[in-house]
């Protein structure tokens, strides 16, 4: 062999190793073409999907494209700059369930026989499920191991076109002639809107007034009465977990109570039982967003620090790290914390962990030792002291008490300082 013939048995040699280890890491059939000889395909299967649209695909003028066929099968494609190889990536079912309506449809229109059908569903089975979007972003990848850079322009597919687009577009239709209040949906939207303002400004004035939220039109979710109750409570949860966010909860804060809400919602038996747990969950967001609020009047930098060591009570947190977090002196933040709000931000420090050693107490069965770990007291005997002498009990006595309540005094006393904003 001369030196170039070698050279280029090695460049093989690394193009088929590479579309080996590239087949193992994603979903999706890939074919190499070179000069119209296929040298590479993976999987192997006795199914070809790809010859009777081979001359159309080779003949695409872009040099990486896409290419829908019989509105279920994608296909993505990536040519080599002078065009003598061509990468073709699937075919993959987009938007349709590899069901036998679908593999009868296919056996058809390619002319397998029944003998084959086992072998066709197990070939699209492989990359069934995923979507246009991955399939899409796995072409980019593609490209990019192939030529170290982006693409351009990868063309978009008119999703309209498929069958799940066509049959929603029909059953809008039909909802739209069949109802006989077209305003429904605009005050359905509006109490939505309302709620959710009531969550982000805090109001819990109008939740004990008489809103409702389980009122709230999310839509048919589930032909199950229950079910549809508790995916309602998980949309609702989930608006009232962003409003929330954007009244100014913290972020830690408002997920973890998602999270919370989530799950004793998921343990509900009951469509009623449900419904008292939508206005319960978003009245606890009102209120937790209302206390976390603060006057116009209060410094900014005074405010983040505030909210700095409400999302770090599981850390050894010091005043010496929330005066570097605010890019003061250890002084100056004592100063400024004592000026406005009547307290220092150790004391602070401490009143934020003891709140959510409340919590772990109430709501999990964590022992003293571990949550004195978790809110990284020195010792368990520091937490229970500090937790008596605040609070008048120990931790024990308060885990029976069962109270679970946020403290009015320490409530009353920040946010008297801090203010509202409604």
């Amino acid at each position: 062999c001369t030196r170039h013939q070698l050279l280029a048995m090695t460049n093989m040699n690394s193009l088929l190793n590479f579309c080996t280890c590239f087949c193992q890491a994603q979903p999706y059939p890939l074919h190499l073409y070179q000069n119209d000889e296929l040298i590479f395909c993976a999987p192997e299967s006795e199914i070809d999907l790809i010859s009777p649209h081979y001359a159309l695909l080779s003949r695409i003028p872009q040099q990486v494209f896409l290419q829908e066929i019989h509105d279920s099968l994608l296909f993505g494609g990536v040519f080599s700059r002078d065009r003598s190889r061509l990468f073709l990536l699937g075919p993959a079912p987009m938007h349709t369930e590899v069901n036998e309506e679908f593999l009868h449809k296919l056996m058809g229109e390619y002319g397998f026989s029944l003998k084959q059908k086992k072998a066709l569903r197990s070939y699209l089975e492989r990359s069934n499920g995923n979507s246009y979007l991955q399939f899409r972003n796995i072409l980019q990848l593609l490209y990019f191991f192939l030529y170290r850079e982006m693409a351009a322009e990868i063309p978009e597919l008119n999703l309209s076109s498929y069958p799940l687009n066509r049959e929603m577009n029909k059953k809008v239709i039909e909802d739209i002639a069949e109802d006989a209040d077209p305003r429904s949906y605009q005050l359905a939207y509006e109490f939505e809107r309302q709620v959710l303002t009531y969550i982000r400004d805090g109001n819990t004035a109008a939740f004990r007034q008489g809103i409702t939220a389980s009122q709230m039109h999310i839509g048919t979710l589930s032909r199950s009465n229950l079910r549809q109750c508790k995916n309602l409570f998980i949309c609702i949860v989930s608006l009232a977990t962003r409003a929330a966010i954007d009244g100014g909860l913290d972020l830690e804060t408002a997920y973890r109570l998602s999270d919370f809400y989530i799950q004793r919602g998921e343990n509900t038996q009951t469509a009623a039982g449900i419904n008292e747990l939508i206005d319960t969950a978003c009245l606890d967001f009102a209120q937790r967003t209302r206390a976390s609020k603060f006057s116009p009047d209060m410094p900014t930098d005074l405010y983040n620090c505030l909210q700095y060591i409400r999302q770090n009570v599981h850390t050894p947190l010091r005043v010496r790290d929330v005066a570097a977090y605010a890019h003061l002196s250890v002084s100056q933040l004592e100063r400024k914390f004592h000026s406005i709000l009547g307290f220092y931000p150790s004391e602070f420090i401490i009143r934020c962990k003891l709140e959510e050693a409340k919590n772990l107490l109430a709501h999990t069965n964590r022992s003293l030792n571990e949550i004195s770990q978790i809110l990284c007291f020195s010792s368990q005997s520091y937490f229970c002291n500090v937790f008596k002498k605040k609070y008048q009990m120990t931790p024990g006595e308060y885990r029976r008490s069962r109270a679970g309540q946020a403290d009015s005094r320490f409530t009353s006393q920040v946010s008297g300082k801090i203010g509202q904003r409604n």
